[in-house]
């Protein structure tokens, strides 16, 4: 995307930060909607100031992928709550492959199935076909997203010549190791 930017506005920074910003203005919208559906307007207000005043929000205008992931997961949730399956598995295909962390997503999209279609009840009782078309059909249908970290795996592999090159990286330069919170 920053190198697309670059292209227009003829600098790489610039390009990043207006990458940057484009992202965490589309994530807002997205937050915003998705909140004010959950909650109402008020709420969708007094989050997004939240969101604004958190301590660690100056990230999302850095040339880092933190605004591109938080516009991809926002919209990812907001979708996923409208049941879009192919736009949950489209969207989630491509956080997945910004960030590692967004194989995590795959357990939103478990909980919301789950929970809106009354999984766990539809199991108590035996009830096999509706479990089958309410909770696996849809499930399966966001399964492709995961393959977003393994195009990400693959690039570090070409790259690199070893798919988890960027954990060393992170430990390196970020003190990120893998361990509990």
């Amino acid at each position: 995307l920053i190198r697309i930017v670059e292209t227009i506005v003829g600098e790489f920074r610039l390009a990043g930060i207006v990458v940057s910003t484009i992202c965490f203005g589309i994530g807002s919208v997205y937050f915003h909607k998705l909140v004010e559906d959950e909650f109402g307007k008020e709420e969708a207000e007094n989050g997004y100031l939240a969101l604004l005043s958190f301590p660690f929000a100056f990230f999302f205008g850095a040339i880092m992928t933190e605004s591109l992931f938080f516009a991809l997961s926002a919209a990812f949730l907001y979708y996923l709550r409208k049941h879009k399956w192919g736009l949950v598995c489209s969207i989630g295909f491509l956080a997945c492959l910004t960030k590692i962390q967004g194989i995590l997503l795959a357990l939103a999209v478990l909980a919301e199935l789950f929970f809106s279609e009354k999984g766990f009840a539809l199991l108590k009782s035996k009830q096999w076909k509706e479990f089958g078309s309410k909770i696996l059909i849809p499930g399966l249908k966001c399964v492709p997203m995961i393959g977003g970290v393994l195009v990400y795996l693959f690039i570090n592999y070409l790259i690199e010549g070893d798919i988890f090159r960027f954990m060393s990286y992170q430990q390196h330069h970020w003190n990120h190791t893998v361990g509990p919170f």
